[in-house]
């Protein structure tokens, strides 16, 4: 059986019975669960020698990068940034939809240098990047000004 812990592709979800599926789901929506790995390792702005963020999410998967922030306090965000991770670089938009406190966001390319920054990105309002990135990281609101990070800084992470 599969089991929240663990990562899970669409099809396998699909396999499962109904009220099983419908647990995960239900499990997945409120933040009982993840369908991508928790991380310990810290994201460094590499430029500055700064601390970013002491732990992360990445979020890889559709359903990971949708759920994103939605429908949590802002403790969330404090214990665990998140790292969007996109196939390719491209120009972003994103939402604060269901998300009830700002955020400080990094577009970074594929080398990881921050290419564009958002401050105090408020709830329920939209963001269109104007430059390519291959990641985004949501941040706590105040973590730019506190790390020092600038554009073209370059950030490291495992």
């Amino acid at each position: 059986m599969i089991s929240c812990g663990n990562r899970l592709n669409s099809p396998d979800l699909w396999l499962l019975g109904s009220s099983v599926k419908n647990r995960f789901i239900k499990s997945f929506l409120y933040g009982r669960c993840s369908l991508e790995k928790v991380t310990t390792i810290h994201i460094r702005n590499k430029t500055r020698k700064t601390l970013i963020a002491a732990d992360y999410r990445l979020c890889r998967s559709v359903a990971s990068k949708a759920r994103g922030l939605m429908f949590t306090d802002e403790s969330a965000v404090k214990a665990k940034a998140l790292v969007f991770e996109f196939d390719k670089p491209k120009l972003q938009g994103l939402h604060m939809f269901f998300v009830f406190y700002p955020i400080d966001m990094l577009f970074l390319d594929e080398k990881k240098r921050v290419v564009e920054m958002k401050r105090d990105f408020r709830p329920f309002t939209t963001y269109n990047s104007t430059g390519k990135a291959k990641y985004v990281l949501e941040l706590q609101s105040g973590t730019i000004r506190k790390s020092k990070t600038r554009e073209g800084d370059e950030l490291e992470w495992r």
